[in-house]
C-alpha cells in the first residue's frame, strides 16, 4: 500500500506540466480512478493510522491543486504554485526514502 501511495505522488508531481499542456481533466480522471483502485484493494492491509495519513495526503494535494486553478498567484511570485507543489513531493518522497530506508534496517 505504501508503494502504490508513493506512485500516486509521481503522477502529482507531474501536476503544472499536466496543467500547461491542458491535461488537467484527464489527470484527474486517471488520479480520481488510481486512488479509488488503490484504496479499494489495499483497504484491508491499511491500519487506521495509515489510512488516515493517506487520506490527508490526499486532501493537502487536492487542496493546493484546486488553489493553483481558480486562485491567481501574485504577480511578484508568479511560479508560486509550481514551486508549492514541487516542495509537496519532494517533501513526500523525502518521507518515503527515509521510511523505506528505516524498514530496511529494521526488518
Amino acid at each position: 500500500a505504501v508503494v502504490s501511495t508513493q506512485s500516486g505522488h509521481y503522477g502529482r508531481a507531474m501536476w503544472p506540466l499536466l496543467l500547461r499542456d491542458d491535461l488537467s481533466v484527464v489527470y484527474v480522471a486517471g488520479m480520481g480512478l488510481f486512488l479509488t483502485v488503490t484504496f479499494i484493494l489495499f483497504k484491508d492491509y491499511l491500519s487506521n493510522r495509515t489510512a488516515q495519513l493517506f487520506i490527508l495526503s490526499v486532501i493537502g494535494c487536492i487542496f493546493l491543486h484546486l488553489v493553483e486553478i481558480f486562485v491567481k498567484p501574485p504577480e511578484r511570485y508568479p511560479h508560486l504554485y509550481p514551486t508549492l507543489n514541487s516542495l509537496y513531493s519532494a517533501g513526500h518522497f523525502a518521507l518515503f526514502f527515509c521510511y523505506f530506508n528505516y524498514r530496511q534496517i529494521v526488518d
